[in-house]
């Protein structure tokens, strides 16, 4: 039973094969005719187009006066992009079967797509006179006129269908609007829209059409009148409003380019894409204004009210907040993007960790760093921005992970590369991997050898550890020639002269950053303090750690060495 049914199915959509003339056909060449027919139904329903054409080019090796299979090889070879072959086979066909409605509108096809005007003409003059479809060809002969450059032609025949109603047909004036200005009649175009919404005044959209004509040919003032007379009929349509703000714009109307266009951009009917196109262009130009900044804020509330699920409208509003500085306004819409379709990308969880860092919110920070190591494992400034909330919260060990991951995958990029060095000199640091640590700065120093930061940090470093104290002396002389009078590099100075037990020159150097500013800094002072009893100046070391402690050091490490 499964078996007739498919073969009645294939046989009502080719009712051609009934009617092929076989004459002349053993009774066997016969059956495999039809065989190979069938086969090649069947590869079409298996969507095998090569095996399809294999076997209807067998079957007219049995008898090439068959148009049913012309027909179906030229179907195939149009599908398969082969113009030309289903040129010659179409042609066939209707060559064989001259009044086959079906084969006729494939063959029109094939010629329209090979763009073949003269013989398209003939083939539609035939299907108006035998189809049935009186209206459909006469338009089509139109439209194959007009591609001809046979203008007056296709208007005539526009003309003559108009005729056969009692009024005018709006798409037989947009028709000949096309025509004329294909044939840069613009006067006869215009005529044409003027006669529309002379007989169909209420229709916005033929006003709107009429509008953009005008704007088209420069002319601002009649395009201005027809945007208005829409907005009257429809006072919310936003292209209305698009068009007279641009009208406005371009006359350097500003209050009216603003009313216009936020009364568009109120509308909900503004696709997302182009309410989000308008945004940027007008950050673009005029971003950086506060004036203008007013409107930019309220048109990116609409957007986010008629585009809740739109990752792209948050992070767009995100960067106008960012760029002016508003950090909490700009992170909640980034955050909010990050819950949307498409808005956990790799740029917008880098705003977020950035802004988290400026403003010290640190814990926040290292929860962002976690979900980026987690989604970017393989973006390497994402992952050195990880690597430094991890550092501020204190987290060394994942910022050594996150790091040194960002720096193994770090090509071709030598200042990012050396930025991975100097942060994991940092945190080996911190982990006491002192050898690790030390080979990072000395390698970082190598390629940024005047770096005044981190000649200081460490030549610290090597001083708390009291190793390789020439080495630290060479870099913190270095740095405190580069930026002097600096009291932090100073008491670095001092530091590294007390380890190597150089205690008057360390205390000449202490107090000059005392007097810059460090007796208000606790380490600088407790330093100042052990310089002191270093020198056997018990009473004003004792004054020193006093106001170490009373500035909020750390009083356990500091009152032991307060001495009755």
């Amino acid at each position: 039973m499964r078996k007739l049914i498919c073969l009645g199915f294939v046989i009502s959509l080719f009712p051609a094969w009934a009617q092929v003339d076989s004459s002349g056909l053993t009774e066997r060449r016969e059956l495999l005719l039809q065989e190979l027919f069938f086969e090649a139904l069947a590869a079409r329903a298996t969507e095998n187009p090569k095996k399809q054409i294999e076997k209807l080019q067998k079957a007219l090796e049995f008898n090439d006066e068959i148009a049913t299979i012309h027909y179906e090889l030229s179907k195939v070879y149009m599908e398969e992009g082969e113009k030309e072959q289903a040129l010659y086979h179409g042609y066939r066909a209707i060559e064989l079967e001259s009044d086959n409605i079906w084969m006729l509108k494939h063959y029109e096809k094939t010629l329209l797509s090979l763009e073949m005007w003269d013989d398209l003409l003939v083939i539609q003059q035939e299907l108006l006179e035998i189809s049935g479809e009186s209206l459909l060809y006469r338009l089509r002969i139109s439209e194959t006129q007009a591609a001809m450059g046979n203008y007056k032609k296709a208007i005539r025949e526009l003309n003559s269908i108009q005729k056969d109603f009692d009024e005018i047909i709006p798409d037989l004036a947009e028709r000949k609007k096309n025509i004329w200005l294909i044939a840069n009649k613009p006067k006869r175009a215009e005529k044409e829209m003027r006669r529309l919404v002379k007989v169909y005044p209420d229709v916005p959209e033929y006003w709107g059409a009429l509008g953009n004509f005008y704007r088209a040919n420069n002319n601002n003032r009649k395009a201005k009148e027809a945007f208005l007379r829409l907005l009257e009929l429809n006072p919310q349509e936003p292209r209305a409003h698009f068009a007279i703000a641009y009208i406005y714009r371009n006359e350097k109307n500003t209050e009216g380019f603003f009313y216009h266009l936020r009364e568009a951009m109120k509308s909900e009917n503004v696709a997302e894409k182009d309410r989000i196109e308008v945004l940027i262009s007008l950050i673009r130009a005029g971003g950086n204004l506060p004036e203008i900044q007013t409107y930019i804020e309220e048109m990116l509330q609409n957007a986010e009210s008629f585009h809740p699920e739109s990752a792209g409208v948050f992070v767009l509003s995100g960067d106008f907040y960012a760029t002016l500085g508003k950090y909490e306004k700009a992170l909640l819409r980034y955050q909010r993007a990050t819950t949307l379709p498409d808005g956990r990308k790799a740029e917008v969880f880098q705003q977020i960790i950035g802004i988290q860092l400026e403003l010290r919110k640190i814990e926040e920070a290292a929860k962002t760093a976690k979900t980026i190591v987690e989604l970017f494992p393989n973006q390497n400034q994402l992952l050195l921005l990880a690597g430094i909330a991890f550092l501020e919260n204190g987290d060394d060990t994942l910022a050594n992970e996150a790091l040194l991951a960002g720096f193994n995958i770090t090509f071709g990029d030598l200042n990012l590369k050396n930025e991975f060095r100097r942060l994991l000199g940092e945190v080996n640091h911190r982990l006491k991997n002192h050898s690790e640590s030390d080979a990072y700065f000395e390698k970082y120093l190598e390629l940024n050898p005047n770096d005044e930061v981190t000649l200081n940090n460490f030549a610290y470093y090597l001083a708390l550890r009291k190793e390789k104290l020439d080495q630290a002396l060479k870099m913190t002389e270095k740095s405190n020639n580069i930026e002097r009078n600096n009291p932090t590099y100073l008491d670095t100075w001092a530091w590294v002269l007390f380890q190597k037990e150089e205690y008057s020159k360390a205390l000449e150097i202490i107090e000059r950053a005392i007097d810059l500013g460090g007796k208000n800094e606790p380490e600088i002072m407790e330093h100042y303090g052990d310089i002191l009893r270093a020198l056997g100046k018990n009473k004003e070391a004792n004054q020193a750690y006093n106001k170490a402690i009373k500035l909020g050091g750390n009083r356990e490490s500091i009152e032991p060495k307060i001495l009755p």
